[in-house]
């Protein structure tokens, strides 16, 4: 069957339609290929969607050998328009863009921070190796790098977390590990949640959040962000807040040592702030 990529009905029906080819394991790649597609910041949409399709192709080759790629390439499209629909959306700043202003971040320091290096860490590397040699060649500075490659996409697009390998341009463990410090830290300073601990040769860990990477769309302007403040209360609860990613976020730890992190986007971090720290010191909170 032929499919006219303009008028296509919703994927639920194409996957409901051509279930005998849409197996559970194609569908969950497809869904997981579509929403973690990057692609080149400089290609033009068409493009992107072009390079998605062609790695469709090679699903379905994989899965279900030619006689699918038609039916696979159609839910693909169709899945595409209605991340894109969903994306115009977003009008809040997703964990994403907290997740590309920490990259930034880091380049700005002379850590190569790269996103999608390659389908393992070696390949990562080799890719990362290459931008290190690019960098150098015009004189900049380079202390070392970071990235997750495609499975680790797959991974925290799926919901596990999103893993970081990093390491030192000189090769040592205590330049390595150094570089993870910066590296969570510009994670941390953006809202985003990570776990590292401590050892040269083990990864970060960012926790799982939902996976909103624009492709149409540009973020809203980043609010300056408000540092961490700390409260305690004599009952053992503690309360944290700050302003980051253009969100209030707030980590209480309740009497049995259990934490619960909430995050809620805001226009005016500092005024919404205050508000609720008032509520906090009525309550008998102190601030420490």
């Amino acid at each position: 069957m032929s499919w006219l990529a303009d008028n296509l009905p919703p994927s639920a029906e194409i996957a409901k339609a051509h279930a005998h080819q849409l197996t559970p394991e194609g569908l969950a790649r497809l869904r997981v290929l579509v929403k973690g597609f990057i692609g080149s910041s400089k290609d033009p949409p068409e493009a992107k969607r072009n390079r998605l399709l062609a790695e469709a192709d090679e699903v379905a080759r994989e899965l279900v050998g030619a006689s699918a790629e038609g039916t696979y390439r159609a839910y693909c499209i169709r899945l595409w328009e209605e991340e894109a629909a969903e994306e115009k959306k977003w009008s809040h700043r997703t964990m994403n863009d907290a997740l590309d202003s920490a990259f930034d971040a880091l380049d700005r320091a002379g850590i190569v921070a790269v996103q999608n290096a390659g389908g393992t860490q070696t390949l990562g590397w080799a890719a990362v190796n290459e931008e290190i040699a690019k960098r150098e060649s015009k004189n900049k500075k380079v202390l070392g790098a970071t990235f997750y490659h495609s499975q680790d996409l797959e991974r925290a697009v799926s919901g596990e977390g999103l893993w970081l390998t990093f390491g030192a341009r000189d090769g040592s463990d205590t330049a390595a590990r150094a570089v993870a410090e910066k590296v969570t830290q510009a994670l941390e300073a953006e809202g985003l949640a990570c776990m590292w601990d401590g050892d040269a040769g083990s990864r970060i860990r960012v926790t799982a959040f939902a996976w909103q990477k624009r492709r149409t769309t540009k973020a809203p302007r980043r609010l300056p962000s408000v540092p961490w403040r700390t409260f305690a209360h004599e009952d053992g609860r503690e309360w944290r807040i700050a302003g980051l990613n253009n969100a209030v976020c707030l980590r209480i730890k309740d009497q049995d040592g259990e934490v619960v992190e909430r995050r809620t986007p805001a226009k005016e971090l500092d005024a919404e702030i205050e508000r609720l720290v008032k509520e906090q010191l009525v309550d008998g909170f102190a601030e420490r």
